[in-house]
């Protein structure tokens, strides 16, 4: 039995599992606990309607080569052109496909950031994943958030530094989603990782250096990995600021979708 909630349900985070047209089929640990609670107390979840996993991980790996064999058939496809996200890929040792998703992100908006990330992933991956069976496809999506307020991509530089400028000081959250789409089975699983970054207070100088160098217009927030490294006090949370998504999140739901990695 599969479970769709209903559009008043509360949002929960964490790894969650849909098919691809967006109907529920898993969730994982405390927030499924949560929604199954919710649900049994509103009369429309009985108990053998949620599915919560608690399989342990895979130990095999690849061979350190150049040559790696397919998965079942599976290739991989990252839908995403990010260096970031790549260099995921290249520190696992994947062989992989990119395939750019284009959709209209702007098309897709919430005001929670890690809804909002969530949204994006899906799409991102669905949109690859229906052209035909045979593949696992990544894709993911980030955000910054301070005080309620979401971040994205800035549109040109002077934006960008006023971002920088809005962050500096304070503390923001680095919001990421991994959306892995099995195209044979039809089955979605999204992953939400979090990280609070505080920064110390900028001066403009930096900011106006940092910029120049770096491609800020590519990155969420106008902050990447060295800036990051560069303005930061202390960080606490996920490391997905490293590559536009948890590594360890990501290591974990290949491995549920029979990838030795």
């Amino acid at each position: 039995m599969r479970v769709q909630a209903p559009p008043s349900a509360p949002r929960f985070f964490g790894r969650c599992h849909t098919n691809f047209d967006g109907e529920l089929t898993a969730l994982h640990g405390r927030d499924a606990e949560m929604l199954s609670a919710e649900k049994r107390a509103n009369g429309c979840l009985d108990d053998d309607s949620l599915f919560v996993s608690t399989a342990g991980a895979s130990e095999s790996r690849w061979q350190i080569g150049p040559e790696k064999p397919s998965i079942n058939g599976m290739k991989i496809v990252l839908a995403s052109e990010s260096p970031s996200r790549r260099r995921a890929l290249d520190i696992l040792g994947l062989t992989y496909e990119i395939s750019p998703s284009r959709i209209d992100e702007k098309a897709i908006r919430h005001n929670d950031a890690r809804e909002l990330v969530r949204l994006l992933a899906e799409a991102k991956a669905r949109s690859k994943a229906n052209l035909g069976p045979g593949m696992i496809v990544i894709a993911g999506d980030a955000v910054v958030s301070k005080s309620q307020k979401i971040f994205e991509k800035p549109l040109d530089l002077v934006q960008a530094q006023e971002f920088l400028h809005e962050f500096s000081g304070s503390r923001i959250e680095y919001v990421t989603a991994i959306t892995i789409a099995n195209s044979t089975t039809g089955k979605l699983v999204t992953d939400v990782q979090l990280s609070r970054i505080f920064f110390r207070t900028l001066r403009a100088e930096e900011i106006a250096d940092y910029v120049r160098r770096y491609n800020v217009l590519a990155c969420a927030g106008a902050i990447e990995a060295d800036g990051v490294a560069r303005f930061s006090q202390f960080i606490s949370g996920s490391c997905n600021y490293e590559t536009g998504f948890s590594i360890n999140e990501l290591v974990q739901m290949l491995r549920q979708e029979g990838v030795a990695v």
